[in-house]
């Protein structure tokens, strides 16, 4: 039971309202003494759920960051 796939509703009156975020959790065997790992903070283009985000990623990461 360490393998969660999440899915997180844009909050209304927000511009995330009518959002569906989709993201797999993975609890570490260490965990609660160790936080889980989130790839948000390190994405890895080479393994895109977005091809075309990835491009842009590897391309121009700063944009991509901004964007």
């Amino acid at each position: 039971m360490r393998y969660f796939n999440v899915m997180i509703l844009g909050p209304t009156q927000s511009p995330y309202e009518g959002g569906v975020f989709k993201l797999e959790l993975f609890l570490p065997e260490e965990y609660p003494m160790a936080a889980p790992k989130a790839l948000l903070s390190a994405p890895n283009p080479d393994d895109p759920l977005s091809e075309n985000i990835a491009k842009h990623w590897k391309s121009n990461e700063a944009e991509a960051v901004e964007t």
